[in-house]
């Protein structure tokens, strides 16, 4: 009995993730065979943010500069305690 009621809900949650793909206009990848097999699902009202690779490739090497300078201040420092 316990078998039976596992199936009925299984197929329920997979019928519900066929119906979200159809509303997002995503090919229903969801099939209930011996195996349960679950495919790619975008959720329902979620934003995609996209974001400018270019920027984010200027920002950094920024970034690297300004940590390359500390770094080498730091070691300038380091050298001259060692020498003392």
């Amino acid at each position: 009995m316990e078998v039976v009621k596992a199936r009925q809900k299984m197929e329920n949650i997979l019928n519900i993730v066929n119906q979200n793909a159809i509303q997002t206009k995503i090919e229903p990848k969801v099939r209930l065979n011996e195996r349960a097999s679950t495919g790619y699902q975008e959720l329902p009202g979620l934003r995609h943010e996209t974001k400018d690779v270019l920027k984010q490739l200027q920002n950094n090497i920024a970034l690297l500069e300004d940590l390359g300078g500390r770094l080498g201040f730091v070691m300038s420092e380091v050298r001259s305690v060692i020498r003392r």
